[in-house]
Order: C-alpha cells, then structure tokens, then sequence
C-alpha cells in the first residue's frame, strides 16, 4: 500500500511539473583549457613580444555553450615547445595586467609548469591572478581574453620554438 502511494505521488509530482524543483540549481562544471601559443622563429633577435585575443565561447563545448554561468580558475601551464639550448625569461599577462613571470632553461619548460602547482620556473603576480579570478567569475562564452608573453631569449633561436601559456578553468553550466 505504501509503494502505491509512493509511486502516486511521485506521478502528481511529474505531472504538475514539480520535477523543475529539482532539477533548479543544478549545475555542471566543465573543464576549458584557453590556450595561448607564441611563435618564435630562427632569427639574430633575442627578445620576443606577442599577443593574442581569445574568445571563451570557442573552447567550450557547444552543448554547454547557451548556458555558463561564470567559472573559477583551475591553473596556468606554460611550456616550450620546439629545442632551446638556452634560458628564456618573460612576462605572461591577461589583460594588459602581468599574470605571472617566467624564468629557466629551455629543458625546464620542456614540460608544462604549472602556476598553481608551484613550479619553481614561474611566479604568480598578485593583480594578474585577481584580474583573471574577476574575468571568470563573469565569464560568458562571448568573453574575450588577451594574453601576451614579453620576454628575453639567452642565446638567438636557430630552430623555431612555440611558447604555450594555458588558462585552466572550470566554467559553471546550468541545464
């Protein structure tokens, strides 16, 4: 007798659109990665200056898309791509506001190294990280990005080398 009125219950409860209680505040994290690639071909130069314009809504998933909600960060890589015998140093920045700096060989970012995982080759600064924390909070999938990469190269490249600088994120969806 009490399943039957259990199963009633629940039948009045889909029926008359109470299901929408629910279902109300769920929401899905999704993983974004932004990514940010500098190329840096063979030339006597030893400085590089770079910038690039990201639009948020291109790296999340189309099913999620109609629905972010703002997101949080996650983490920052940046990494070479490409065999550089000598140290490169810079600055990352988000915005116009420096994001983190880097420092080390060319094999030290031959893996990616993490902000957030406190890699000894990159060091957050402050108002970048508030700048990118206030960005995502906000998000939406028109959101545009800048990030820039300015840094100094020990020796001149003699093969082309990419530098990557990664936004981590999570965005929040709501179905």
């Amino acid at each position: 007798m009490k399943s039957r009125i259990l199963a009633l219950a629940v039948i009045v409860l889909f029926a008359t659109g109470g299901w929408e209680c629910f279902n109300e505040d769920i929401i899905i994290p999704v993983d974004v990665k932004l990514p940010a690639t500098f190329n840096i071909n063979p030339s006597s130069a030893t400085s590089f200056n770079q910038g690039t314009t990201i639009r948020v809504g291109d790296y999340i998933d189309e099913t999620y898309e109609d629905n972010v909600q703002g997101g949080r960060l996650v983490d920052v890589q940046v990494w070479i791509v490409g065999t550089y015998g000598g140290t490169v140093s810079g600055t990352a920045s988000i915005n116009g506001q420096p994001l983190l700096t880097f420092n080390g060989t060319g094999a030290n970012f031959s893996t990616p190294q993490s902000l957030l995982g406190k890699s000894t080759y990159i060091t957050p600064v402050t108002a970048g990280v508030t700048e990118l924390n206030n960005l995502l909070k906000t998000v939406t999938p028109n959101t545009l990005v800048q990030v820039s990469a300015v840094g100094t190269l020990s020796t001149a490249v003699t093969t082309p080398i990419t530098v990557y600088v990664t936004i981590i994120t999570q965005v929040d969806s709501q179905p």
